[in-house]
């Protein structure tokens, strides 16, 4: 088997392990989205939230609510997808 180099082709003893270093990691700049990074404290809030609205005599009107804005956001953003595709044709 041969092996390109920077001097040509040289020829590599499959039996032999390759000595090179192993690939550098990736260094992830964002430690909110691995594990060891891992920030609780939005995922605290937000169930701390939820149990509030869902001990509130209100809770169903602000599920209702919240599922209204959702409906109307996924709508907009559908009108939105509409006109790109249409500026595409």
């Amino acid at each position: 088997m041969a092996k390109a180099s920077s001097s040509g082709l040289k020829m590599v003893d499959p039996e032999k392990k390759d000595d090179s270093p192993a690939p550098a990691r990736v260094r992830n700049d964002n430690p909110r989205t691995t594990s060891p990074g891992f920030d609780p404290e939005a995922l605290v809030r937000g169930a701390k939230a939820l149990r509030e609205v869902a001990a509130s005599k209100e809770a169903k009107k602000a599920f209702e609510l919240m599922k209204k804005h959702e409906e109307t956001r996924q709508t907009e953003l559908a009108a939105k997808a509409a006109e790109f595709k249409a500026m595409q044709a």
